[in-house]
């Protein structure tokens, strides 16, 4: 019977490569990766790190600076769709659907998850099987810079 273990981070997408080694030679594992867009993600790793590298004083205002264009489309969005209380709901009632945190607690996670690792489902699957797991369950497709779902499984040696 597998052996179970889970190698899913806080963040999405953490050291994939690092962990894979660890397991019992029967194991079945979870393991998330942000899905790599190219340019876009080596935008994200830039502003990432530049977060990472301020001093704490200058973090609240590079938050709200990497934010700004994106809360801007979704205000400007739920002016001109007349659904202005959608806007407020989306902070006041964040957490209830979202992990549990704040939306200006899940925007600074974001913009300050760093290390950041991206991956494309290929390699993840190439890592796994080259080490003797199959892949049990995918969810991919659709997701932007968000996370690609991976299941593995490694069955025991005979």
């Amino acid at each position: 019977m597998p052996g179970a273990c889970s190698i899913t981070r806080g963040t999405c997408g953490g050291h994939w490569k690092t962990r894979a080694c660890r397991w019992p030679r029967a194991a079945s594992c979870s393991s998330p990766s942000t899905n790599n867009t190219g340019t876009q993600s080596a935008r994200w790793k830039w502003i990432k790190r530049t977060y990472s590298g301020l001093p704490r004083v200058l973090r609240v205002p590079f938050a709200v600076a990497v934010s700004a264009p994106g809360e801007a489309k979704s205000i400007l969005r739920s002016l001109l769709t007349l659904k202005v209380g959608d806007y407020a709901r989306s902070w006041t009632s964040y957490g209830r659907n979202n992990r549990g945190m704040s939306r200006w607690h899940d925007i600074v996670d974001w913009v300050g998850g760093y290390p950041y690792e991206v991956a494309h489902p290929e390699e993840i699957f190439d890592f796994y099987r080259a080490r003797g797991f199959t892949l049990t369950k995918l969810k991919c497709g659709g997701v932007g810079l968000g996370c690609n779902e991976f299941v593995f499984e490694k069955r025991a040696s005979s």
